[in-house]
């Protein structure tokens, strides 16, 4: 299971007079982010385990994952007053007991369904309560949080590959993947503009080729179906951008 970094302990540029007015603001956006990227690996986990039900270790992971899911609402539950927030957290308190309920029920087509369009909710409603934050972030700061974004969207790229790798509606899928492609490249691209120390840069390398292989997955799904080998090579890359977000964390 991925590790979430814990951002509040780790964002530079905070001074001691101003840190217990900037502390609260900033677990507000490490929890919205963790539930964005949460979200993603739910829907993309159920969607795998619907076509794969002898996969027991998805639904543990899922489960684990909702668990999580529940830990960051509460942590920006105890933290946030602002009003908008507050109104969208329970939502989320709804949301995350559908999640629950559909989970006791067999895989279903109806039920797929249902985990995608909360998974999309959730991710918006934690954009929106991010965006309630206003926090200005140094140089170093604003990488780390590209980074972060960026293991989101590919958590989110492979859910839509599950979907077309299934028999559920795919109408607006390719479209989404395309415009979400292009946000990691972005992503990706700013990462290798970047200098990093030897060891690191190298990973920049190995990046790419994970990135390849994802493209021409992404761009075979129709006629070359393998989910499982997908699974392999985002892990793959999250455990890159893992790295170099630790390092970001770290203000090396």
């Amino acid at each position: 299971m991925k590790k979430l970094i814990p951002i509040v302990f780790i964002l530079f540029g905070i001074s001691s007079a101003g840190y217990a007015s900037t502390r609260s603001d900033v677990k507000v956006l490490e929890s919205s982010e963790n539930i964005k990227y949460l979200t993603q690996k739910i829907a993309k986990d159920y969607l795998y385990y619907y076509g794969h039900q002898n996969k027991s270790s998805f639904y543990l992971n899922i489960q684990n994952d909702i668990v999580l899911l529940e830990d960051n609402m509460k942590e920006i539950a105890i933290v946030s007053k602002n009003k908008t927030a507050r109104q969208i957290l329970d939502y989320f308190a709804y949301e995350k007991g559908q999640f629950s309920e559909l989970l006791r029920d067999k895989p279903s087509v109806e039920n797929a369904n249902e985990i995608l369009d909360m998974s999309d909710a959730l991710a918006e409603g934690a954009t929106k309560i991010a965006s309630t934050i206003k926090y200005n972030f140094s140089s170093e700061e604003k990488m780390l949080m590209s980074v972060k974004s960026t293991e989101y969207l590919i958590e989110k790229i492979s859910k839509y590959y599950m979907v077309l790798d299934s028999d559920i509606d795919k109408s607006t899928v390719r479209a989404k993947m395309k415009s979400t492609m292009e946000l990691v490249e972005k992503g990706i691209s700013v990462i290798q503009d970047y200098d990093y120390p030897s060891g690191l840069d190298k990973k920049k390398v190995s990046l790419n080729k994970y990135w390849k292989v994802n493209k021409n997955l992404y761009a075979n799904v129709s006629s070359l179906r393998l989910p499982s080998l997908l699974l392999i090579s985002t892990d793959g890359f999250k455990q890159i951008l893992n790295e170099i977000s630790i390092y970001h964390s770290r203000g090396k």
